[in-house]
């Protein structure tokens, strides 16, 4: 394991007794760091905003940034986030007739860092929305998730990844799976929706899982100015919806290749067959140990 603070590789000097990475969708990713011999670690100052990064057998946490840092008996405990302090503050902002790609970099700007989308349409027009005492992290999820998106921190990066053009991405993995097995776990919540419908004052647009035969329905009021926005917000949050209602929990090995928005297939004939992306990961560094939550690919939203 290494450790790489504010541009110095200081791992020869550290005693690592915890590390423990959380690779995140829709919030800053965050690094447990647990050091021994405090009196060693404090020669390096460490102050909010120190940059941080940890590698480890083919894992890169990236740039991280120090958000709090304190000492018990003789260790330190240091946490830091893929983004920055000021990134994490509340605010009040309103975005009007812009494009996604503009309200990402006013995002990005602010955080002090760069933007990318993928899988989306970054010339897209959203008239009018407000980002209400959220943190960036918590609006710009907000945003893409009524645009079947999610919000993620990847190389320094905020970025917008499209749900549909991760799940065609090649997988990282293929698991085979067998009825009973340990350290796996498969969860269904409640009936899928079948039709989700934004509705504004004057017209309403309608979406549909195909695949849904017996489902939920829900209607959504929000501040909508067009039928083609209505409907492209309405597909969004189906597919975003139904994504989430199937999850899978692996215990592994540790695993560089389990990150947040990879593919994942799963083989073996139990119900839990079939095109998995990794929602979560949990990476235990110094145990050597990767835990996984993951949501079934959906491809059937029109």
């Amino acid at each position: 394991m290494r450790i790489i603070y504010q541009g110095l590789d200081i791992s020869q000097y550290m005693l690592v007794r915890r590390c423990i990475y959380h690779d995140c969708v829709g919030r800053a990713d965050v690094l447990e760091l647990e050091l021994e011999k405090a009196e060693v670690w404090d020669r390096w100052h460490p102050a909010e905003d120190d940059t941080i990064k940890v590698t480890h057998n083919g894992y890169d946490s990236g740039k991280l940034y120090v958000n709090t840092v304190s000492m018990e008996d003789t260790h330190y405990k240091i946490y830091a986030t893929s983004l920055p302090c000021r990134a994490l503050r509340k605010e009040y902002f309103t975005y009007k007739a812009m494009s996604l790609k503009d309200i990402m970099a006013s995002c990005a700007a602010r955080a002090g860092l760069d933007w990318r989308i993928y899988g989306l349409d970054e010339t897209i027009q959203i008239p009018y929305v407000t980002q209400n005492g959220e943190g960036i992290a918590a609006f710009l999820q907000r945003v893409l998730m009524m645009e079947g998106a999610v919000f993620k921190v990847v190389s320094g990066r905020l970025t917008a990844i499209g749900i549909e053009y991760a799940q065609q991405l090649s997988p990282a993995r293929t698991v085979a799976l067998s009825a009973g097995q340990r350290h796996m776990q498969y969860m269904r919540f409640g009936k899928k929706y079948k039709s989700l419908t934004v509705m504004a004052p004057y017209f309403s647009v309608s979406a549909e899982d195909t695949a849904v035969t017996d489902g939920l329905s829900e209607t959504w009021g929000l501040p909508v100015s067009n039928v083609l926005q209505a409907g492209r917000w309405a597909r969004g949050l189906l597919l975003y919806k139904n994504l989430k209602r199937e999850s899978l929990t692996m215990d592994t090995t540790f695993d560089p290749f389990l990150t947040a928005m990879a593919r994942l297939n799963v083989t073996g004939g139990t119900q839990a067959d079939g095109r998995w992306i990794v929602y979560d990961a949990t990476h235990d560094i110094y145990n050597g140990k990767t835990s996984v939550i993951l949501h079934r690919c959906v491809e059937t939203v029109k």
